[in-house]
């Protein structure tokens, strides 16, 4: 977390408490399932791409939105959502395992998947004026560089009455609690 944090980010925290929890948690978690699953159980090449997935997703993330390399759009937010949610997917993964029952599994996996998805839908349509001082390209910003024919390095010179303007113009705030309602 700190690697990435300092390679994606070019930050390091001032204190190492924060990501020592996030290593702790992630120890913890790891070492609960390892009571629970033998180290030759398909438990584990599951366990480990999923945590691949998240920290992949949160890199492509930090590329997308604050680095700009990419538009951060609908496609690569669902993405992402999916690579969040690996967790969530992890720990189905093993009660369906434990339990010998994973004929639902692709379902909750789904749900936890949208779930994820309409958190930051919902996330970006609110907190897009917070996003937009801190230069953070999130979709409803990627949209409105899109409207105006900006590149998404341009769209941070614009005031920011113009962009909450484009958004109520273009309903683009109230479709995108719309899609995560849905």
């Amino acid at each position: 977390y700190v690697l990435l944090d300092h390679l994606i980010d070019k930050q390091t925290p001032d204190s190492a408490v924060i990501p020592l929890i996030y290593q702790h948690i992630a120890l913890s978690t790891t070492e609960q399932y390892s009571v629970l699953f033998e180290m030759d159980s398909p438990f584990w090449p599951h366990y480990y791409a999923d945590m691949r997935e998240i920290f992949n997703v949160l890199a492509l993330e930090s590329e997308c939105i604050d680095t700009h390399t990419y538009p951060y759009s609908l496609n690569l937010m669902g993405m992402v959502a999916h690579g969040k949610a690996a967790a969530w997917h992890t720990a189905c993964f093993a009660l369906a395992t434990l339990s010998q029952t994973s004929h639902h599994l692709i379902v909750v996996n789904n749900a936890y998947t949208a779930l994820a998805l309409a958190d930051q839908l919902g996330d970006d349509a609110i907190d897009w004026e917070e996003d937009f001082a801190m230069r953070r390209a999130t979709v409803p910003i990627v949209y409105v560089a899109d409207i105006k024919g900006l590149s998404l390095h341009h769209v941070f010179d614009l005031p920011l009455h113009e962009i909450e303007d484009c958004l109520i113009q273009n309903r683009i705030q109230l479709t995108l609690i719309e899609s995560a309602l849905e």
